[in-house]
């Protein structure tokens, strides 16, 4: 196996898990997406389409590994999402709603305005950041 190939594998993986992890969100409902929808005019009876297309994107890359069309076909579906959700984040920007461009499962931080070690806990001379990632009302 070559460095590229790994490289391609574990590439692909990371992108599918993203994905399917997106899809989740669609299928769970939460109530952050709900609110950005709205916010957005993004009718909530197309979330679990939404998330459908995410999940069958990321099945469609894990195929393509062993099967390359399904990868380029799910690989090409993705891109054409992907672009359809460049005009759907200007309607989030449009109605100055930009809570969901951060990314939704924790990683950026605790919602309560601490910060905390994904944003970089103790700053310099050993003091506590006080203020929270984004401006209130993001999140």
């Amino acid at each position: 196996m070559s460095a590229v190939f790994t490289a391609y594998a574990i590439v692909t993986g990371f992108t599918a898990a993203a994905n399917a992890s997106a899809a989740t969100a669609d299928f769970d409902r939460p109530q952050w997406l709900l609110a950005n929808g709205d916010k957005a005019g993004i009718p909530r009876t197309w979330l679990p389409w939404l998330g459908l297309l995410k999940l069958a994107g990321a099945v469609g890359l894990l195929v393509g590994i062993a099967v390359p069309w399904i990868g380029i076909a799910a690989g090409v579906g993705l891109v054409l999402y992907f672009i359809g959700a460049i005009g759907a984040i200007g309607a989030l920007l449009r109605g100055a709603v930009l809570c969901a461009i951060a990314v939704p499962h924790g990683v950026s931080g605790p919602r309560d305005g601490r910060a905390g070690v994904a944003a970089g806990g103790p700053v310099s001379h050993g003091t506590v950041a006080s203020q929270p990632l984004a401006p209130r009302g993001w999140f």
